[in-house]
């Protein structure tokens, strides 16, 4: 158990996401109109590169300049409920669950630098802008409410390390998890005979698909191992 405790200390988590979620005082047929329920959205061709690595260690200024280069330049996935179900939203209402790909250890940094709440808030408001700007005009003079979470949001409320949302970062060197498909019913081993694991953790790369995949290995596993006691000792 050290041993992986170890093993485990410097590897980190792979992506997160910023997810800001919009009341819109607007039908959902605005909506339907451009676009499906269910979207991937990149305002401009110059691609995410453009904006230049990511600032970690810099100061203020210099994130906030990136900031307004990402925002410009990433990819967004937003997601339109009412359009799938009408009860979900009021009458002429509409809510948008908007999401981009972000990095935890920059976000943990900005907290440490005492201004998280205000990168919150412009976060929001660039990201309104851009989609103001560019898909949805008119949004921006309908908003009924606002609010956003980070990755430090994720990893607070769910327990999940760096908020990650697929598991190790595939730069770790080595990925602490079975990477060998022929090899994933290896997954749901761990150090503590009689303890096996599932998720996101046990896999890389991961996601939903391979946290059912672990769940299912590991009640089998479990099944068996239970088997062979009933027949050890008889019962």
């Amino acid at each position: 158990i050290e041993t992986r405790q170890q093993e485990l200390s410097d590897k980190t988590g792979n992506d997160s996401v910023y997810i800001l979620f919009l009341g819109l005082d607007m039908p959902k047929e605005y909506f339907s109109g451009i676009a499906t329920e269910h979207f991937f959205y990149t305002p401009s061709r110059l691609g995410q590169s453009m904006a230049g690595k990511i600032p970690l260690n810099a100061n203020r200024e210099t994130i906030e300049k990136w900031l307004d280069k990402f925002f410009a330049l990433t990819t967004y996935e937003i997601s339109c409920p009412v359009m799938r179900d009408a009860t979900l939203a009021p009458a002429n209402k509409t809510g948008l669950i908007i999401s981009v790909l972000f990095d935890y250890g920059l976000t943990k940094e900005i907290e440490q630098a005492g201004w998280y709440e205000y990168f919150k808030t412009s976060c929001e408001t660039r990201m309104i802008e851009v989609l103001n700007g560019s898909i949805f005009p008119g949004i921006k003079e309908s908003i009924l409410h606002q609010f956003s979470s980070t990755p430090l949001t994720i990893e607070k409320y769910s327990g999940n390390f760096q908020g990650a949302i697929t598991g190790w970062g595939l730069g770790n060197k080595p990925i602490p998890a079975e990477s060998r498909i022929p090899k994933i019913m290896n997954a749901v081993k761990t150090p503590i005979p009689g303890v096996f694991q599932a998720g996101q953790w046990t896999y890389s790369p991961s996601g939903l698909p391979i946290s059912l995949l672990t769940g299912k290995i590991a009640a089998d596993q479990v099944i068996k191992e239970l088997g062979k006691c009933k027949r050890t000792d008889g019962g």
